[in-house]
């Protein structure tokens, strides 16, 4: 019938935009991981050379522990973003 023929269409759409949504998400959250631990693992090693030369270091914790804050704030207002984008597809 004409209802299941549109019944059948919109659940092909919905089910293409949850795979589209699905897919935007997890590379978001690999890529905030991945670029986590790389900021972890360059300052650690700023921080951890200064020390073992015994001068001043690189980069202080405190400098290290600020950045992954900022960082954060930032990955967490892409995401915002990204979730309202998704949320106005869905709805158009």
């Amino acid at each position: 019938t004409d209802f299941q023929r549109h019944i059948n269409g919109a659940s092909a759409v919905a089910l293409k935009d949850a795979y589209a949504s699905a897919g935007v998400s997890a590379a978001t959250s690999y890529l905030n991981f991945a670029a986590t631990v790389l900021i972890l693992w360059h300052g650690g090693g700023a921080v951890l050379r200064g020390h073992d030369a015994g001068s001043l270091p690189e980069l202080s914790v405190g400098q290290l522990i600020t950045f992954n804050l900022y960082w954060d704030m930032l990955s967490r207002s892409i995401q915002g973003m990204n979730d309202m984008v998704n949320s106005l597809v869905k709805a158009s």
